[in-house]
This record gives C-alpha cells, sequence and structure tokens, in this order.
C-alpha cells in the first residue's frame, strides 16, 4: 500500500468516510481509488453499500465507474441492489421520485457502457421488478 492509502486509512474510518461521500464526492471517489486493490478497500466499499442511498453516493459509484475499469462486479450488484430496497421503503414520494429517476438514469449510464450484464439474472430480476413497481 503506498503511503497516501496508508495515512487514509489510519486517519479515516467508515463513518467519518460516509461523511466525506456526502460532502465531496470527489475525495470520497479518490479516497476509494486509492484504496482499491489493498486489503483496506472493503471496509470502505461496504460502508457505501450500507449507507442509506442518496444522491452524493451514487455520484461516487458513478466516478469509480468512470474512472477504475476493474470495480468488483459484485460491488455493483450489491450497491444497485441496496438502492432499490432503499428507493422502495422511502416514504418521502418527492425525495423518491428524485432518486428512482438519478437510478435510472445511473443504471441507463451503465448498461450503454457495458458495465453491468442486463442478461445477469440477479440484475436483471432486480431492475424489472423495481421497473414493474
Amino acid at each position: 500500500m503506498d503511503r497516501k492509502a496508508s495515512n487514509v486509512v489510519s486517519n479515516v474510518d467508515a463513518t467519518q468516510f460516509m461523511l466525506i461521500v456526502d460532502y465531496n464526492q470527489r475525495l470520497a471517489s479518490g479516497i476509494l481509488l486509492k484504496l482499491f486493490g489493498t486489503k483496506h478497500a472493503k471496509g470502505y466499499i461496504d460502508a457505501l453499500c450500507s449507507h442509506p442511498t442518496n444522491i452524493h453516493s451514487m455520484e461516487v459509484v458513478n466516478n469509480l465507474v468512470t474512472n477504475y475499469d476493474k470495480l468488483p462486479k459484485e460491488f455493483l450488484q450489491m450497491f444497485i441492489s441496496n438502492c432499490i430496497c432503499d428507493i422502495e421503503k422511502m416514504e418521502d414520494s418527492e425525495n423518491k421520485k428524485r432518486l428512482i429517476r438519478v437510478l435510472c438514469h445511473f443504471l441507463k449510464n451503465l448498461i450503454h457502457n457495458n458495465v453491468i450484464d442486463v442478461n445477469s439474472k440477479i440484475i436483471e430480476f432486480e431492475i424489472n421488478t423495481f421497473c414493474f413497481e
């Protein structure tokens, strides 16, 4: 692990990282890009996936997809699944509508750029179910 990644791990825990996601998406993306390939990346990825879905977390993942071609497919599947579950549970209809639009745009870009395989049974089932509801 290089020195910068080591400093991140020793100075930013998962809770602090999620605050960075909410307030500085570029920095959050940069942190994850530095940590990919290290044993510490999983904790930060898990924090991102388990954090309630918002436009900021989707922007971070979109930045990762754009700038890192070795993004684990399991991560994207978990992130998309959590987004769908979070949005389905929302009661604030205005926020829910907004996040549905953002998620649909995000998914469209992933499909258009061949980042996700629409024929994957997991993705296909979840996305189809979400779209029909």
